[in-house]
């Protein structure tokens, strides 16, 4: 399927998320979620460290929060 590289890139942008969103506790995870079309408890378990994101998901959350300030890592 991908290759070893396209897994580092996509765990460090998780991580670089995680992070954002760990250091705004004020967003609603409940409403993000919502918006950007994941299930319920998809972020939650992204902040907790428990499961993976896809793709997908980690795009539309990262268009949603750009307005809110967060930076993608390939933008950094």
């Amino acid at each position: 399927m991908y290759g070893l590289p396209y897994i580092c890139i996509m765990d460090y942008q998780k991580q670089h998320l995680r992070a954002w969103l760990m250091e705004r506790p004020l967003i609603k995870v409940e409403a993000l979620e919502e918006q950007a079309g994941c299930s319920k408890g998809t972020i939650r378990h992204l902040l907790k460290d428990r499961r993976n994101i896809s793709a997908n998901h980690l795009d539309s959350i990262g268009e949603i929060l750009s307005i809110y300030g967060y930076i993608p890592l390939a933008d950094e």
